[in-house]
């Protein structure tokens, strides 16, 4: 269904590994995730295209009631989209640990967008210039580089 969002749940040694991929709006349906979760979850939120104003609701009941059940997250991998909503809503991540993000690049030579992965757990920092994995050229970054990792400043 266009708009939802799909999830694969696999059991690994010390908890389980969620994959999400597709949207998080009113369609979905993550308390019926939150009914299989228990222990330590690993949350790779990379295939997240979209949130809107109602899947951030939703997001925000689910980590709720993750915590609730003695649930414990950690997001890796957070896409754009995601990245976005962490920075705008301190509720949205909870009690979440964020070890990895995706950081927006457009290459302007070959007019190509990609997205980088940036390790949180070591030393996070937006590469100024890296190289166009499809041309070699320089790309930019697609967003604001001094608030694009606040959500990771100390407080």
């Amino acid at each position: 269904m266009a708009g939802s969002l799909n999830w694969d749940l696999e059991e690994q040694e010390g908890g389980q590994r969620v994959k999400l991929a597709g949207e998080i709006t009113e369609t979905a349906n993550l308390g019926e995730l939150l009914a299989r979760l228990s222990g330590s979850v690993l949350l790779d939120t990379a295939g997240v295209r979209r949130i809107n104003s109602t899947g951030v609701r939703e997001w925000v009941e689910f980590v709720r009631g993750a915590r609730g059940k003695g649930i414990t997250l950690v997001l890796e991998r957070c896409s754009v989209a995601f990245v976005h909503q962490l920075n705008l809503n301190a509720i949205f991540r909870g009690q979440s640990a964020v070890r990895s993000v995706y950081a927006p690049y457009f290459c302007p030579q070959c007019n190509a967008e990609h997205a980088l992965l940036i390790d949180l757990d070591s030393a996070p920092r937006i590469e100024p210039e890296p190289p166009c994995p499809t041309c070699g050229s320089a790309m930019e970054f697609d967003d604001l580089p001094d608030k694009y990792l606040a959500f990771h400043a100390p407080h």
